[in-house]
């Protein structure tokens, strides 16, 4: 079944009402809680707060630190530095804390239409990813959130974008500075060197003549990122930390990260606030949406008699994806691999390099080192995910009432999992 021509709106229109929805539902309620509890927020709210010289709470993260210094090493200092800026520019409160994460939310979302545009897909297919993103639950949650992982996306989406536009300076420094947020932005530039090898071997098997321009744009991009980065680490240390060399502050990068394991394997039961749940997970779980992390669970009592007590819940962030995103996005992956093979797409190569890049790893690291890995480690990988997705729906013929039926069940979705219950006896 065709939608008849006249009743199709416009594809600028349609990005427009799903960037307004977007926004709306990261805004609001950003608040809820007051309180910087959330997840990671205890770190790096803190740390923002050591930079400014702000007095924590006795007993709090940081809370002894040195003022003036971020006390995360663990990471490179620029997100907090950022973060930093947002508190004094908003208050100390949750607007603060989060509107770091909420503006990345929403470039990434603008950055997809953008990636998929630069690649040669049309508007459509822009439209669909960009969608699948603004309702993809995990990417919503991360994007109110007062942490790293949104603004690490989103300048490893910036770099990716300027990447296929074809300014490989630009795309270093989106990679740079990915990096000086977490180390793990280095992942966005490895992946668009494969990609671009990837391009140059296609054409190699078509031509069979070897694209001195993708190797000239990929040897330019890496020796643009090596001094951005190390000269941003250097400076960054030399302004809020007490490292005087930024290869001393990467070798206790890498060091804490190696340390981060668990020999006994998986699962792990922890325990919080006198409640025993399973957080840590392995990669292959990721992809059937499991072990699911509760950041903040909030339940409101609704009645007691006969000395029992009906509670309901009214808050639930948790760190979990769209079940109807990430359960159809095999259809994406297997599509994209069948493009990439057999037509040289480079939507489909740049899908398949970003999934290779940012969430083949954690194999390694689980089965070999035994790494701690948890659900959200694959938010980076989710924007490929849903480029391959929105490739599927949009190029392989499927009836447009399909694609309208899944969608919508993509929205259905996404308000199930919704954090802030405005309908509670749904759940």
């Amino acid at each position: 079944m065709r939608v008849p021509d006249w009743l199709v709106p416009d594809p600028r229109l349609v990005l427009g009402v799903i960037v307004f929805i977007a926004l709306i539902s990261r805004l609001a309620w950003i608040n809820v809680p007051g309180r910087a509890i959330v997840f990671d927020e205890p770190f790096y709210v803190n740390a923002a707060r050591i930079i400014l010289n702000d007095d924590l709470p006795v007993g709090s993260t940081y809370a002894h630190s040195l003022r003036g210094y971020d006390p995360n090493t663990e990471h490179p200092p620029l997100g907090k530095v950022l973060m930093a800026a947002s508190i004094r520019l908003l208050g100390d409160n949750p607007y603060g804390w989060r509107m770091l994460s909420l503006l990345a939310g929403m470039a990434a979302i603008f950055l997809i239409y953008g990636i998929v545009r630069a690649g040669g897909g049309d508007p459509w297919f822009g439209v669909l990813a960009a969608g699948l993103l603004s309702f993809e639950n995990l990417a919503m949650t991360h994007s109110r959130l007062g942490a790293l992982d949104m603004p690490l996306v989103a300048f490893m989406l910036f770099g990716a974008w300027c990447a296929l536009r074809g300014w490989p300076v630009l795309a270093a420094a989106g990679f740079a500075l990915a990096s000086l947020i977490k180390i793990d932005g280095i992942y966005g530039l490895i992946a668009v060197l494969l990609l671009f090898a990837g391009q140059a071997a296609w054409e190699h098997k078509q031509t069979g003549t070897w694209s001195r321009e993708k190797f000239r744009a990929g040897a330019l991009m890496t020796a643009a990122y090596v001094p951005m980065f190390i000269g941003g680490l250097w400076i960054l240390d030399l302004m809020f930390t007490r490292y005087h060399f930024p290869w001393d502050h990467l070798a206790h990068i890498l060091s804490y990260g190696v340390a981060l394991k668990n020999p006994g394997g998986y699962p792990v039961t922890e325990i919080l606030s006198g409640n025993r749940f399973i957080q840590q997970s392995s990669p292959w779980q990721w992809l059937v949406n499991q072990v699911q992390m509760d950041y903040y669970v909030s339940n409101h009592i609704v009645s007691r008699h006969a000395g029992v007590t009906l509670t309901r819940t009214m808050v639930h962030l948790r760190g979990a994806m769209n079940p109807l995103i990430i359960g159809a996005a095999p259809f994406g992956f297997f599509f994209v691999v069948w493009r990439a093979w057999k037509f040289g797409d480079t939507l489909a190569m740049f899908a398949l390099a970003w999934i290779a890049v940012n969430y083949l790893p954690y194999y390694p690291l689980q089965i070999l080192a035994h790494r701690d890995n948890y659900l959200f480690y694959i938010l980076p990988t989710v924007p490929a995910l849903v480029i391959a997705l929105a490739q599927f729906l949009r190029q392989a013929a499927l009836p447009q009432i399909v694609i309208l039926g899944y969608c919508s069940a993509v929205v259905v979705a996404f308000i199930l999992y919704f954090p802030f219950r405005l309908f509670p006896w749904l759940f």
